[in-house]
């Protein structure tokens, strides 16, 4: 599965937990285009190597957080020292040194 595929679909289950809005397996299966077996693999891989703490609340049937969170990916950008007299693009590189 490329990556963008698989950060589409966590996505779009962490919405749905989220806001407890998953309804039961075979619904939120549904939701995010799974089977009902490939929805508990990917809930088993998303608690075992990505630690989400989703649980199942039988009674509101729907999936939940049992810690709040966020899930985020891409690049935290810090902020870059930049100098007046120079472009962005050229902060990183050091000014030649005087020749004597």
């Amino acid at each position: 599965m490329p990556i963008i595929s698989f950060v589409h679909r966590v996505e779009q289950m962490h919405y749905l937990i989220k806001n407890k809005a998953t309804g039961t397996p075979d619904q939120f299966a549904g939701k995010v285009g799974l089977s009902r077996r490939s929805l508990f693999l990917w809930i088993e891989q998303l608690r075992d190597d990505f630690n989400f703490p989703i649980a199942y609340d039988p009674a509101r049937k729907s999936y939940f957080y049992t810690s709040e969170g966020e899930f985020v990916f891409g690049f935290n950008h810090k902020a870059p020292v930049v100098r007046s007299d120079k472009k962005l693009h050229d902060a990183a590189i050091p000014e030649p040194e005087p020749v004597a």
